[in-house]
């Protein structure tokens, strides 16, 4: 017998923080320098720099209204809040998918040959399913009160971040199986602000509680139970 989804809807009104938004500076454009031929910045980097104008990119973020004495400025607010539980056969499938896809493409990078990559993703897709199916079933919901700092965002400079970028090569080795070389690309850089958060008061709001974990949980534990059956298909498949 399926179990038929829940829902919760409540109603509360309370005090929240009164914000606007602020400009606090702005960055450079990210962007991609190829491969040198030597390496320019190793395994990556992260370089900080003084002053909060560095263009083009403009960073805002959202700041507290104040009153006249300093403290935060509070308005009231009435919000109507409506969740419904998981339900199990959606996010079994989703993770199916997901699961299978992971497992099939780190089968397929790790050069497993084309049946390890199918049996590694079949099997991704069995334990995305299930693990899926296990983190929504039963779930249940519940109405709490949630206590939130007002924090006062302040940029000291911004950091740049430099990624290497790999790049995959398969080719067939001296025995005839496939193999995957790795190498060098190039770079990413990316900007980011230097942010400090101050914290200037706290206040409390209602939120709907599940009993069971988020979807995002469950995503990351498909990845990872993805990445493992893949890997292990690699290591099995490379036999055909």
């Amino acid at each position: 017998m399926t179990k038929v989804s829940q829902q919760l809807s409540i109603t509360r009104t309370y005090k929240k923080p009164v914000r606007e938004e602020q400009r606090l500076g702005s960055v450079p454009g990210d962007y991609y320098e190829g491969r040198h031929l030597i390496p320019q910045h190793g395994l990556g980097s992260v370089k900080h720099y003084e002053g909060n104008e560095g263009g083009p990119r403009e960073i805002k973020r959202q700041i507290p209204v104040y009153n006249a004495d300093g403290t935060p400025k509070m308005e009231t607010v009435t919000e109507t809040l409506c969740e419904k539980t998981y339900e199990p056969k959606g996010r079994a499938t989703g993770c199916g998918l997901l699961g299978g896809a992971t497992a099939g493409a780190v089968a397929g990078t790790l050069a497993a040959g084309p049946v390890g990559t199918v049996l590694g993703a079949l099997a991704g897709a069995a334990a995305g399913g299930a693990i899926g199916f296990h983190s929504a079933k039963d779930d249940q919901l519940s109405e709490r009160w949630v206590e939130r700092n007002i924090d006062h965002p302040k940029m000291n400079g911004y950091n740049q971040y430099t990624v290497p970028v790999p790049e995959f090569h398969r080719h067939e080795g001296k025995d005839g199986k496939k193999e995957t070389d790795v190498s060098l690309r190039g770079y990413y850089h990316h900007f980011g602000p230097a942010l400090e958060h101050k914290t200037v008061g706290t206040y409390q709001e209602p939120e709907i509680a599940h009993s069971r974990p988020s979807a995002v949980k469950a995503g990351l534990l498909t990845v990872g139970a993805g990445l493992a059956v893949g890997l292990l298909a690699a290591l099995l498949g490379k036999k055909d």
